[in-house]
């Protein structure tokens, strides 16, 4: 607020009143006044201004060691939270790493779990198959064997019917001809036609 519109315009308006106003009043004063009063008010305005000096400089140097001592005061404030903040980091980046180190040691009890899981299964299943595959083959080969006997015994019936059927169109002790031949193919058509009707 110093260099200013209005303190600049008061400036101008005062250096205005001295030159045009105070000067000369000024002027017919001192030409009234001892040589000797002048020099006391010179010398008195002199130790005025040195005065004026003095609590200046006096003001400025305590400033100054206010100032210094606010910036010793900042710096170490700034000291300490560099400090705090480079141990919390090195704390952080500590804490970090032991996390990191424990979850890749589970990670592997994990996966060493899972393949142990992963062999175990593997095996069960390799045991279950092998038994399925025992308990198939048992059972194909009792149904091959009672499929054997089935057939076994059919064809045993199929025959003695044929056998029978052909005792009547081929009296014994005859010679077949072409119409028994035919006959007798009739009849096998027929007994296989009734006993395997899906050949």
């Amino acid at each position: 607020g110093r260099i200013c519109l209005p303190a600049s315009t008061l400036f101008g308006l005062c250096g205005l009143l001295v030159v045009y106003v105070l000067f000369q009043p000024t002027i017919e004063i001192s030409e009234d006044v001892s040589i000797v009063t002048s020099e006391l008010l010179a010398l008195s305005c002199a130790a005025l201004m040195a005065a004026d000096v003095a609590i200046t400089v006096s003001s400025l140097k305590r400033f100054a060691r206010a100032a210094s001592a606010i910036n010793k005061s900042v710096n170490a404030h700034m000291d300490q939270f560099v400090a705090g903040a480079v141990a919390k980091g090195e704390a952080a980046a500590q804490g970090l790493g032991e996390r990191k180190a424990g979850a890749v040691q589970a990670l592997a009890g994990t996966v060493e779990s899972i393949k142990e899981t992963s062999a175990s299964v593997t095996e069960s299943i390799q045991e279950r198959g092998t038994a399925a595959a025992d308990v198939i083959a048992r059972e194909r080969s009792q149904f091959a064997a009672s499929l054997r006997d089935s057939r076994l015994g059919d064809m045993g019936h199929v025959a003695r019917d044929a056998a029978r059927r052909a005792k009547g169109i081929i009296p014994f002790g005859r010679t077949s001809d072409d119409k028994d031949e035919e006959q007798l193919r009739s009849m096998l058509s027929d007994v296989k036609a009734r006993h395997w009707p899906h050949e």
